[in-house]
């Protein structure tokens, strides 16, 4: 048999149930992007914060370095968050594609919810603030 006539005699049940477990391996795949995104930014925003912090109390960190720094976190941060804000929003338009495959099983009239893009604000922020500390880190050190 080929795989169109197993389809055909899967239930609604069973595609139901295959569409929402597709729908949340891409949930799972969205929130594991997320959750390492955010290790590496406030991994950044920690060493950022430190050499700012640290030239105020302990010593200051040659110049040249937290420039090297700076500039190189600000480039990496935008890079990192513009490429993973594409991947999550693919993996939502999929997750999403198929919680609402699922819901014309149940309710065959229903129109999917308009699902607006108001989670670019979240990027530019996190961009945001690590432009700020760098900036901090290279005032703070900067040569008296």
């Amino acid at each position: 048999m080929n795989e169109i006539e197993d389809q055909s005699r899967m239930n609604t049940k069973d595609r139901f149930d295959a569409l929402m477990n597709l729908a949340n391996f891409y949930r799972e795949i969205r929130q594991a992007r997320i959750s390492r995104e955010w290790r590496v930014t406030f991994g950044i925003w920690t060493v950022l914060a430190t050499v700012a912090i640290s030239a105020a109390t302990i010593k200051t960190v040659p110049y040249w370095l937290t420039v090297v720094f700076a500039v190189s976190a600000i480039l990496f941060q935008g890079y990192w968050l513009r490429r993973h804000f594409r991947l999550h929003e693919n993996e939502a338009k999929r997750m999403y594609k198929y919680r609402d495959d699922a819901a014309q099983l149940l309710i065959p009239n229903e129109v999917p919810p308009l699902r607006k893009g108001n989670a670019k604000f979240v990027p530019f922020a996190e961009w945001f603030i690590t432009l700020f500390l760098a900036i901090i880190a290279l005032i703070a050190n900067r040569p008296r």
